[in-house]
């Protein structure tokens, strides 16, 4: 049941709001696991709502980050984000777009995603296809999300460093998912199912740079008395003063996935370095009982 889990007063647009209301896991859930490379069985976990997040440390090795790194800057199809989540990125977002839009621009980014992995094994398509035997086993498959016909962007890679108290801003990654511009796209029946995995996987990672979990999935009216409730950002800090939360070390080479709608953030970089965090990340859900699918 949903439950208070915070004794703050927040004063937006003239509300009086107490606190963040929802759900919370159990301390046994509330937790990152470490697992073994090729082994998605704790993805999978995370996927039905059993286990907060996993993480595979060095994933990927050094050089492999280096040159993913050095493709990406090369890029000549690089886009620049703007202040809700300053980046230097390449691929698409369906945040806050209508759908033809996503259509268009995920067509367009798949033509060039590949560049970034020239003369190396892609790890993207290296983890769907390990999670793919997992979900075969457990009587689903992976597949891309489609959005007016057309495959959904694979993934995004992103550079950035934001400057104030968070590199990143708490937020949640469902919220979006269900914003009325986004009605008919089938992300919003898999958001509303048990989980929502945002999948990470750290290129380059600066001093600080930490995950951190917050112990709350906000509820609807705690969303709408904050504004919140169609881009899931940013919480006020003062409202997860007193909410259990935990840190996760990330290092370059590091794959984790979470579920992205529990609160999180990631933590200011030290020194505010131009391009001090790297990622590749994409979203991925269950959309029913045999197909999962993935988008960003």
């Amino acid at each position: 049941m949903p439950e208070a889990v915070a004794d703050v007063r927040v004063e937006k647009e003239g509300l009086n709001f107490r606190g963040l209301s929802g759900e919370r896991k159990p301390a046994e859930e509330f937790r990152f696991c470490e697992g073994q490379a090729g082994d998605m069985s704790l993805v999978a976990d995370v996927l039905e709502g059993r286990q907060l997040g996993v993480i595979y440390r060095n994933y990927l090795h050094q050089e492999a980050c280096d040159a993913i790194k050095d493709n990406f800057w090369r890029n000549t199809f690089r886009y620049s984000r703007g202040a809700d989540a300053p980046a230097e990125y390449l691929g698409t977002y369906h945040y806050r777009k209508p759908l033809h839009r996503y259509a268009g621009e995920s067509a367009e980014a798949n033509r060039h995603l590949p560049g970034l992995f020239e003369g190396l094994t892609n790890p993207v398509e290296a983890f769907r296809n390990d999670l793919n035997r997992e979900l075969g086993r457990r009587g689903r498959r992976l597949r891309q999300a489609v959005c007016k016909g057309q495959e959904t962007c694979r993934f995004v890679m992103r550079s950035w460093s934001g400057e104030k108290e968070f590199a990143l801003e708490a937020h949640d990654d469902e919220s979006q998912c269900l914003d009325p511009l986004q009605d008919g796209f089938e992300i919003q029946t898999a958001a509303r199912r048990n989980a929502l995995g945002a999948v990470n996987l750290c290129l380059e990672n600066g001093s600080g740079g930490l995950l951190r979990m917050w112990n709350i999935r906000p509820d609807l009216a705690s969303k709408v008395a904050l504004g919140l409730e169609v881009t899931g950002s940013p919480y006020p800090p003062e409202c997860l003063d007193g909410i259990e939360c935990f840190d996760v070390p990330i290092r370059a080479g590091d794959l984790y996935v979470f579920d992205g709608r529990f609160v999180h953030a990631v933590t200011i970089l030290e020194g505010h370095q131009q391009t001090g965090r790297a990622t590749i990340s994409f979203l991925l859900a269950n959309l029913d009982d045999r197909e999962t699918i993935s988008w960003t």
